[in-house]
């Protein structure tokens, strides 16, 4: 296994450069906030009306539960989902973003400790291996700041976590790092209630 210090190897097509995360970053935000608008637009009532039931059948408990599997073990609804619902079923938004916050930064730790162990896990072994080039690649270019970087960006932060912790990155540095986690899912929540707000006007 490489150390994250190492440099990262010369492969372009998983860049960590500030450029092309930010690029990423950028166009996932235009894409998921558009298909938000557009999905509101088209099919707003029956979205709603699904949105409702899913609130309503697993409310804040589910919803922490969804979010903190997501950010833990790389399942495939990410945590934007919890967010996009509880936008079209008018759910409280204090509250939305603060169980979806926690449930992420508790579920960030969970995976940074059960990381060394994941190799032993073929399920969860085979998403590391996925993501595992470009999450070293953050480590080599940014360090312990990789953790931080990634829980901005569409990264996996589940796969960034899981790797912190098979690096034996200290647990305060990536305590503090996860945080970030914090004003991504607060931010992202307002640009999904933008994007929701004009398929109503």
């Amino acid at each position: 296994m490489s150390d994250p210090a190492d440099p990262p190897p010369e492969d372009s097509t998983d860049d960590p450069s500030v450029s092309r995360i930010i690029r990423d970053t950028l166009v996932f935000t235009i894409v998921i906030v558009g298909a938000v608008a557009a999905a509101g637009y088209v099919l707003r009532e029956p979205l709603t009306e699904v949105a409702d039931w899913l609130i309503a059948t697993m409310g804040v408990g589910g919803m922490f539960i969804g979010v903190f599997v997501a950010d833990a073990f790389t399942v495939p609804i990410p945590p934007d989902f919890y967010l996009i619902i509880s936008i079209a079923s008018g759910f409280d938004p204090g509250l939305t973003i603060a169980t979806c916050a926690v449930g992420s930064v508790v579920a960030g730790n969970v995976a940074y400790l059960i990381g060394p162990q994941i190799e032993r896990i073929p399920i969860l072994e085979s998403r590391l291996q996925d993501f595992r080039p470009r999450g070293e690649r953050l480590f080599g270019e940014w360090g312990g700041w990789a953790v931080a970087v990634a829980a901005m960006t569409p990264v996996p932060f589940s796969i960034v976590s899981w790797l912190a912790g098979i690096y034996g990155m200290t647990w305060r540095l990536f305590w503090l790092a996860s945080l970030v986690r914090i004003p991504r899912i607060a931010g992202y929540y307002l640009l999904y209630k933008i994007g929701w707000v004009p398929s109503v006007l």
